[in-house]
């Protein structure tokens, strides 16, 4: 539609530059190059207004689509954000893009400071070995079930299993990391009786 309505402004243009040529060789403009101009000018400036009303119904069409995502994505996040378990999005080397607040709650820090940090410092024991894996993943597209120990801040350690799923669309590189506590079976200690 655009391609059409460019071609058709240039067209005008070429047409008015030729009226030009003609009305500059001419000695005494006559009555009919300047019906010729006129005529011009009026179809050009039809052009133009059906081309201007065709971008404002694109304009229109553009801000009730952002719209529609705003509202999408508002979804996404009550979703996201408001799960019981703890999801965290990163980057294949383990940069933390999104968490929601079970993720924050569960390594004791706030959502703001957790967004730019990278997932390994939580990690008790081996991160090269997790980072290894968070990238293999991301390059097969693939997915793991994996277990580890974590350090929330200020907290003592815990296990955690997590179920790493990488983006299935090219242009996303990044992992979701859905994250579970392992609880500890509870100790039964023996009651002596005398």
């Amino acid at each position: 539609m655009f391609d059409t309505r460019h071609l058709q402004v240039a067209s005008a243009v070429q047409r008015l530059t030729a009226l030009q040529r003609r009305a500059g060789q001419a000695t005494a403009p006559t009555p009919r190059l300047f019906e010729e101009v006129l005529g011009e000018l009026a179809h050009a400036l039809e052009e133009l207004q059906v081309t201007q009303q065709h971008l404002i119904e694109q304009r229109d069409e553009l801000v009730a689509a952002r719209h529609q995502l705003q509202i999408e994505r508002e979804k996404y996040w009550q979703l996201f954000d408001g799960a019981p378990d703890a999801y965290v999005i990163t980057t294949p080397d383990v940069q933390i893009v999104e968490a929601n607040r079970a993720a924050a709650d569960l390594l004791n820090i706030s959502q703001r400071f957790l967004v730019g940090k990278n997932f390994s410092i939580f990690v008790c024991n081996d991160r090269t070995q997790l980072l290894a894996q968070a990238l293999e993943i991301a390059q097969t597209r693939a997915s793991a079930n994996l277990s580890f120990s974590v350090r929330p801040r200020e907290r003592a350690p815990f296990s955690v299993n997590a179920r790493v799923v990488a983006a299935a669309e090219p242009v996303d590189a990044s992992l979701r990391w859905m994250l579970r506590r392992i609880e500890q079976p509870a100790r039964v200690e023996a009651l002596s009786q005398t």
